[in-house]
């Protein structure tokens, strides 16, 4: 294709104590002009290189396929996530770090012990429901003050009137 050309050689036999062996291409193009190439192959047996994550195998450096398992403890995409105090109002959360590649919780900052996405919760704050003091207690001896006060001003404005409708010029 496109003036390469390419193609599978099949051996038959190897020595399986070696660990390279020679590629020799001979070639002659039709206007007759002639090419050779020699090239050392490594033999790899195993595949090698590449990081496994939590989610992805390992891509061996050589072949590029993916190989291996998965590494639990490897986390790419780990976000810390910082303690807030809860309030009266709302829940709070303790500090934690969730792996948005395989969407697990973590109290660590390297991914190792995992927790449930309800452990990282605080619970509000419960509410003191006793209103402040403004000033305005409601004690007894305060009404029974304010009743007298009254008193004293209807029998005071009553004798006023009274008087004065005596008093005729």
């Amino acid at each position: 294709e496109n003036g390469m050309y390419s193609g599978v050689l099949e051996s038959q036999f190897y020595d399986e104590n070696e660990i390279s062996f020679k590629l020799k291409a001979y070639a002659k193009t039709t206007d007759g002009f002639v090419f050779y190439a020699e090239k050392t192959v490594a033999i790899q047996n195993e595949h090698s290189g590449g990081v496994a994550s939590c989610v992805e195998l390992a891509i061996c450096d050589t072949c590029g396929e993916p190989y291996g398992e998965l590494d639990q403890n490897n986390h790419a995409d780990l976000m810390h996530i910082s303690a807030k105090a809860a309030t009266e109002d709302t829940e709070g959360n303790i500090e934690y770090w969730h792996c948005l590649d395989c969407d697990k919780y973590y109290s660590d900052k390297d991914g190792i012990n995992e927790i449930k996405k309800a452990d990282t919760v605080t619970a509000r704050i419960k509410g003191n429901f006793k209103s402040p003091r403004t000033g305005n207690a409601s004690d007894f001896d305060l009404w029974i003050s304010l009743l007298f006060v009254s008193g004293g001003a209807v029998v005071g404005i009553t004798l006023v009137g009274r008087k004065k409708k005596r008093i005729k010029f």
